[in-house]
């Protein structure tokens, strides 16, 4: 089992990755969907890499309070931006 101080260094360095690198990603993926846009496979498979990250950081993080906000933040935005893609290939197979 890791230490206290080697969940929260591999903590520190998600979180770092997710902010510097994957946020910007997600927040351009989503006003994609929101125009309307389809995303492609690449950037489905993007979005699993954040999900699996997420669950990750959710399995190292319990029991903090603060960390499991941010990631209920960051599931509602997959969310969104899952819903939002789900919509628009509807629209795009009903023409």
């Amino acid at each position: 089992m890791p230490s206290t101080l080697a969940k929260e260094a591999t903590i520190s360095v998600l979180l770092g990755r997710f902010n510097d690198h994957r946020l910007p990603r997600i927040l351009a993926l989503k006003k994609m969907a929101e125009r309307g846009e389809r995303l492609g496979d690449f950037d489905l498979r993007y979005l699993e890499r954040v999900i699996g990250d997420v669950h990750h950081l959710q399995h190292l993080s319990a029991g903090s309070a603060r960390h499991q906000a941010l990631l209920a933040k960051i599931i509602t935005l997959y969310t969104t931006i899952i819903a939002a893609a789900l919509e628009n290939e509807r629209q795009a197979n009903s023409r």
